[in-house]
């Protein structure tokens, strides 16, 4: 039932991850497709060349440097799946996008995670579960989702596939796909898969350049949320976070004075 899909260039992770997936993903007909890539491609190519070769109904795209250590989490994610109202799943992911070059992360408190992270560089990892709603809540709604684990169906995916040829590198295609599914469907960040994850984001130029690809791509569409009673307060305080950000990372990354008004006058 379920098509597990890994761009991979790390053996021991990948082995480490299919020896897992075959102790904790229960009673469920499932298969991993290996698509090797060792920067041979980017990752919108790999998942779509996995995708492809997919035989089962619902697909799973998922990192290779993960563990996970939900019990039955094949189950939960069919359960999640059942229709077509919710479009994609993930363990991490925001309420809000702006239209302003953004990391999911940032828009806090309207931010959900159900993740063991590790810190890099520092012999710790961090916990970073759900970030709001109720306890007994087993879901959270957003509008995108964090590339570490998406899990959606592929009829879903055959009507909107990564964009490969806008998206070519390792940056963006989580965002992009998101909003591509957020077109007709919902998304959620479910709490009853969990994941431990061993390497951090990079944010860096690459990851900027695609950033600013996919707000182009979406200015149409963007900002969205699906934030019930949202305030305009809270909106404009959403928007200054992103806008402050985007600014950080554009002298962080060498952008000369020049190029950083001209993208200013762009996106702010």
């Amino acid at each position: 039932m379920i098509s597990i899909i890994v761009s991979s260039y790390q053996p021991t992770y990948y082995k480490a991850l299919v020896d897992n997936i075959s102790l904790t993903i229960g009673n469920v007909v499932y298969e991993v497709i290996r698509i090797d890539n060792p920067g041979l491609m980017g990752i919108s190519e790999a998942y779509n060349k996995g995708a492809i070769k997919a035989q089962y109904p619902y697909l799973c795209f998922v990192h290779e440097d993960v563990l996970f250590h939900t019990n039955n989490w094949g189950i939960n994610l069919i359960n999640h799946l059942k229709g077509l109202e919710i479009g994609a799943i993930g363990v991490a992911g925001s309420a809000y996008k702006s239209f302003v070059p953004s990391t999911w992360s940032l828009f806090k408190p309207y931010i959900a995670s159900n993740l063991i992270q590790h810190v890099k560089n520092q012999d710790k990892t961090s916990y970073l579960n759900k970030i709001q709603g109720k306890e007994d809540e087993n879901m959270y709604e957003v509008v995108t989702l964090d590339g570490v684990f998406i899990a959606t169906h592929k009829t879903i995916w055959e009507k909107g596939p990564f964009d490969e040829k806008l998206l070519k590198g390792f940056h963006g295609y989580d965002m992009d796909f998101s909003l591509q599914v957020a077109q007709d469907h919902k998304l959620y960040v479910v709490f009853d898969i969990l994941l431990e994850h061993f390497s951090e984001g990079n944010p860096n130029n690459d990851w900027m350049q695609a950033a600013m690809t996919v707000s182009d791509k979406w200015k149409k569409y963007l900002p969205t949320h699906c934030i019930p009673n949202l305030l305009e307060t809270d909106r404009l305080n959403l928007e200054t976070k992103a806008k402050t950000g985007f600014k950080k990372r554009l002298k962080r990354f060498g952008y000369k004075k020049l190029n950083r008004i001209l993208l200013y006058l762009k996106y702010l």
